[in-house]
């Protein structure tokens, strides 16, 4: 077992740099399991994709780079990298290997060749990012390597004994850790699951999505066993992110059937409600106190909020057009943050109001934020991760301040999914670095 440490701990140095060349790919391209299809988180809008497009020098490839990288990735990911022919090419065969990206093999070799000669160089960033602030927080990170290689653990709950459960994406299982003695259990799950998200109930149940195979899914530790609740609509296979309401139902996005919907946990019914715009995309999802689930819609630029009885969604358009809003919290005043992760945002909408006040990123238009959770002091800290290393950030809404940028010590790649934990005061999530963190909070 390897741990990761940041804050008068000594980092595995040799280790980091081995892991390198793997993170660096999935830091480019952090693409989640299925397939985002135009106008996803890369659609970034018609003025940002002709900018990026504009920079692109003219060539064979430029147009499969476009299509099949820009269906997915904000385009300024290819323009403001270098790379050298080999490393290129090993993106390009990561993308397709473990990301599923439709290429042609003579599609990958000539998306290469022209990434190559377009933007050749060492593996680096094209522009150095801003300083960090004199008075930076940092916080203290620690990372447990999961044993189980490749298979992306993501989007962490705390137990009441303090135990962490997870589910490794890319490996088809549900993990447990025990922080304390650094040891893991893993649950198969069948059916090439793909889980995305898990969720633990009262009775210590773990509830996972199956986001390739159209279902949601009940393991009991306990027996081992599982039961699942298949979607009534079987168009619709990616149940993504879930969260319990009061009454324990559960409410879920699936990103690519352009749904939310209603799991009652009680009978097993599932009730599902399309969404008004095509390719909407509803991605993240919170349920505030008066049991109004909240959702992003990281195809478009709005914010959704669904009546609990009736499923009718009242929408939020935000301001600027090239907005993609992909991950949502609420702080104890009842406003609605979100990440703008095209843009590079942090975003508060005034559900009273409908107002939106915006606060650009300290990578600025590089840091594609995605996860974010709220602490007990009502601050947001999200993670940056368009950068190397992949940064956590907080930020004080009293202050409107950045106040706190650490890295992740293994590097992290994307970080997609936040939790707090209030009894230790500490926040927890995956990384494509194939590690579970811990950040200590100030």
């Amino acid at each position: 077992m390897k741990v990761y440490q940041r804050n008068g701990c000594i980092l595995p140095r040799l280790y980091v740099v081995a892991l390198l060349s793997i993170i660096f790919q999935w830091t480019i391209f952090p693409l989640p399991v299925a397939a985002q299809g135009p106008g996803g988180p890369g659609g970034q809008g018609a003025q940002a994709r002709e900018r990026a497009m504009a920079q692109m020098p003219e060539g064979a490839g430029k147009e499969i780079v476009a299509a099949k990288c820009g269906s997915c990735h904000q385009l300024t990911r290819v323009t403001e990298y270098r790379n050298d022919r080999e490393g290129w090419q090993m993106i390009v065969n990561q993308m397709v290997r473990a990301f599923s990206a439709t290429l042609t093999s003579d599609e990958a070799a000539t998306a290469a060749d022209y990434l190559a000669t377009s933007f050749p160089g060492e593996a680096k960033r094209a522009m150095p990012l801003p300083p960090l602030p004199a008075d930076n927080v940092a916080v203290k990170i620690q990372e447990w390597e999961v044993p189980w290689k490749g298979t992306r653990p993501r989007d962490p709950s705390v137990a009441a004994d303090g135990t962490v459960w997870f589910v490794g994406q890319m490996g088809h299982y549900v993990g447990h850790l025990n922080p304390a003695t650094g040891e893991f259990k893993k649950f198969d799950l069948p059916d090439q699951a793909g889980p995305h998200n898990q969720i633990l109930d009262k009775q210590g149940n773990v509830w996972f999505s199956g986001n390739r195979v159209g279902y949601i899914g009940k393991l009991d530790p306990k027996t081992g066993n599982i039961e699942k609740f298949p979607m009534p609509d079987p168009a619709i296979r990616d149940p993504h992110t879930m969260v319990f309401d009061a009454k324990d139902n559960i409410w879920f996005t699936a990103q690519n059937g352009n749904i939310v919907g209603k799991l009652e946990t009680g009978t097993g019914k599932v009730r599902l409600t399309k969404m008004s715009t095509e390719n909407a995309r509803p991605y993240g999802i919170l349920v505030d106190p008066e049991g109004f689930p909240w959702f992003n819609q990281v195809g478009t630029n709005k914010v959704g909020r669904m009546e609990p009885n009736s499923m009718e969604v009242r929408n939020y358009t935000l301001p600027n057009p090239e907005a993609r809003d992909r991950r949502i919290a609420r702080t104890s005043d009842g406003f609605i943050w979100y990440t703008d992760f095209a843009r590079g945002y942090i975003g508060r909408l005034d559900p009273k109001t409908s107002e939106v006040k915006e606060w650009q990123a300290p990578a600025q238009d590089r840091s594609d934020p995605y996860a974010i959770a709220t602490d007990d002091k009502g601050r947001l800290w999200f993670s940056e991760t368009g950068v190397i290393p992949t940064r956590l950030v907080g930020f004080d809404p009293k202050t409107e301040k950045f106040f706190s940028i650490t890295e992740i010590p293994s590097l992290g790649g994307s970080i997609r999914h936040m939790v707090f934990d209030p009894k230790t005061r500490s926040i927890w999530f995956g990384t494509d670095a194939n590690t579970i963190g811990k950040a200590s909070i100030p």
